[in-house]
């Protein structure tokens, strides 16, 4: 993969939108999305995603980030990066219970985060 493409999938891990990704690496937003069809570029996405996942839990857990949707987001984003594959597919009902976020109390937040 070249530079400009690996780049936009470290951009897009962090949260960097289409458009912002899309003029740093010098290309068209719709060629940003053609690439996010490529399963290779998710790859990297999803390496990268969990990262950023995880300081948006620890930003909630330290009181900096006070958006429970987006703890929510963030911990899916944890857990689909752990389970390659479920990308890029129809959700099963597996999934979706995966998905289920009413086991994620306080303390279970705190054990993911190493604390």
């Amino acid at each position: 993969m070249h530079y400009q493409k690996d780049r936009a999938a470290k951009l897009l891990a962090v949260g960097d939108t289409v458009e912002e990704v899309a003029k740093v690496v010098g290309r068209k937003p719709s060629t940003v999305k053609l690439w996010m069809l490529e399963p290779e570029f998710n790859d990297v996405i999803l390496k990268h995603i969990a990262g950023a996942a995880l300081k948006i839990v620890v930003d909630y857990m330290t009181g900096e980030d006070v958006d429970k949707d987006r703890v929510r987001v963030a911990l899916t984003l944890i857990k689909l990066s752990k389970s390659p594959g479920k990308v890029g597919r129809a959700a099963t009902k597996e999934d979706k219970e995966d998905a289920d976020l009413g086991e994620f109390t306080e303390a279970a937040l705190k054990k993911m985060s190493g604390e």
